[in-house]
């Protein structure tokens, strides 16, 4: 009986670990191939109905991996990550103190993100982007 009620208590711990850490390391996997400018992988790890959501609109798969080939995002780190996991779907939101050109302007800030991923055939693909930088207008 004990023995139940300590995994009991364990268990939603340890899921929230797990849910994190798998969270976690898509989000550093993506930015890390955002960084090296391995476009290929990217794409490769974009699902096909990807939607991604600026302070200058909503892009569909093509428009953000057009916007991805001009970006020069090598100067960048993550923080603050709360990831949350429905069936298939992880939603992963932090901090990105990033260096990047948007809409050709070059910005250094620390701003919101959020990435969400879903689990295909035992794959994770990266559905959606928000991208809360402010721009100047």
């Amino acid at each position: 009986m004990l023995l139940i009620a300590s995994v009991l208590l364990v268990a939603p711990a340890f899921g929230q670990g797990i849910k994190g850490d798998v969270g976690e390391r898509l989000v550093n996997d993506l930015w890390q191939k955002l960084a090296s400018g391995n476009l290929e992988a990217l794409e490769a790890m974009m699902a096909e109905d990807f939607q991604a959501a600026h302070q200058d609109g909503v892009q569909d798969r093509s428009q953000e991996l057009a916007l991805i080939k001009k970006l020069d995002s090598s100067d960048y780190s993550l923080s603050n990550f709360s990831v949350s996991r429905q069936g298939d779907a992880l939603l992963v939101s932090y901090y990105a103190q990033v260096g990047e050109t948007i809409s050709g302007e070059r910005l250094k800030q620390r701003a919101p993100r959020m990435d969400i991923f879903v689990s295909t055939d035992g794959d994770w693909k990266w559905l959606g982007h928000a991208n809360l930088a402010a721009m100047k207008n």
